[in-house]
């Protein structure tokens, strides 16, 4: 169904019918209450920790030694942050701490060709997300910082410092 359609059936309720639609809408569905919650009290910081904590537990899988961080859910995590419309800069915060998590994790266990590919991919898409959201100057400065101060093997943060052109 488009927007448009969407929005002619809405126009049809009267107010207590669409007062009971979005109550059943937040009983049934765990995003739509996780929404509306925010959207009642916007605290970007808890939100922030609550996708934070999800990158987190993503970036410490592992098995025999070897990352196991599936940077799809890393990915869809910042894609359901950004759907709260919290503000480019807070994305980045968290685009940031996935990148740091991860370097942290890289000088920990082993990293795999996949968990560089993912990573590589988290600084590109800093880059072009600052770019699209014309904060490019922060996130970049953001980026290098980040690398500048990061706690990955110096093999590899050189390596993510030439993928984002900061070398």
């Amino acid at each position: 169904m488009s927007k448009a359609k969407l929005k002619k059936e809405l126009d049809k309720l009267d107010k207590e019918q669409l007062v009971q639609l979005v109550l059943d809408f937040y009983t049934v569905n765990k995003t739509a209450k996780d929404y509306f919650e925010f959207f009642l009290d916007p605290d970007i910081s808890k939100l922030r920790e609550k996708y934070t904590a999800v990158i987190d537990k993503e970036i410490v899988r592992k098995k025999w030694g070897n990352t196991k961080a599936r940077f799809t859910v890393i990915r869809k995590a910042v894609r359901d942050f950004e759907s709260y419309g919290v503000g480019p800069e807070h994305v980045v915060k968290l685009m940031i701490h996935a990148l740091q998590a991860g370097l942290t994790a890289e000088y920990i266990l082993h990293a795999t060709s996949a968990f560089v590919n993912g990573m590589e991919k988290l600084v590109t898409d800093i880059i072009k997300y600052g770019d699209k959201n014309e904060i490019y100057s922060t996130a970049l400065s953001q980026l290098d910082t980040t690398l500048t101060e990061a706690h990955g093997t110096k093999r590899f943060v050189k390596h993510l410092r030439a993928v984002a052109g900061l070398d």
